[in-house]
């Protein structure tokens, strides 16, 4: 009548249970033991109860451990990166992408679009932002040259160098810079060089 294994004794028997089963009240039958109501089954996380036997599973992200009972973590970022596009950044249990400067972590978590500098206050510029991946420059127009600080522009005095290609005269103007001739001259078809006027041959 035993549900499992019988042991013949002298002038009797007894019924006992597999390893994982408890005999029940009436000697007979055998109870499935629910190790996990004792000290979690000595499970690290979680205990899940099975007919005659029990396991360990692990959260997510976690992994089962050689003993079957701890947990160790997953590094998410040693597998493709964790699917980020840039930075993984493993954590205890899960991770978190991030992107380096220049690009901003997209909705999806996972990819780094690039940053338009340039979009917000021409990226500080004074004159012209060139949007790059990842960065952005300063530039500026003719006659002028980019600041120390690669923001402003500072007007180029191009009288300072050979006069500014001028034959006589140089002045230097916000942006640029003319040459103008001395008296008697007049300014040449090229806008550099001076001609004599003939004062005689005006009447």
């Amino acid at each position: 009548g035993c549900e499992h294994m019988c042991n013949n004794t002298d002038g009797s028997f007894y019924c006992s249970c597999q390893s994982g089963y408890i005999l029940d009240d009436n000697n007979l039958l055998c109870n499935d033991v629910d190790e996990c109501n004792v000290t979690n089954g000595g499970c690290e996380q979680l205990c899940s109860n099975t007919i005659g036997s029990f396991e360990c599973p692990c959260f997510l992200g976690f992994e089962k451990g050689s003993d079957m009972y701890s947990c160790n973590d997953i590094d998410e970022c040693a597998m493709g990166n964790g699917g980020c596009s840039q930075i993984c950044n493993n954590t205890i249990g899960s991770f978190f992408c991030n992107c380096s400067a220049g690009y901003s972590l997209d909705a999806d978590g996972f990819s780094c679009p690039d940053i338009d500098e340039c979009a917000l206050m021409n990226g500080g510029c004074e004159h012209m932002c060139n949007n790059t991946d990842g960065s952005f420059y300063c530039s500026c127009q003719s006659g002028y040259i980019l600041d120390d600080n690669n923001l402003l522009c500072n007007d180029v005095d191009e009288c300072n160098v050979t006069n500014g290609g001028c034959e006589q005269l140089c002045s230097n103007t916000i942006g640029s810079f003319e040459c103008p001739c001395f008296q008697g001259f007049e300014k040449g078809s090229d806008m550099y060089s001076c001609n004599d006027i003939d004062e005689c041959a005006m009447g």
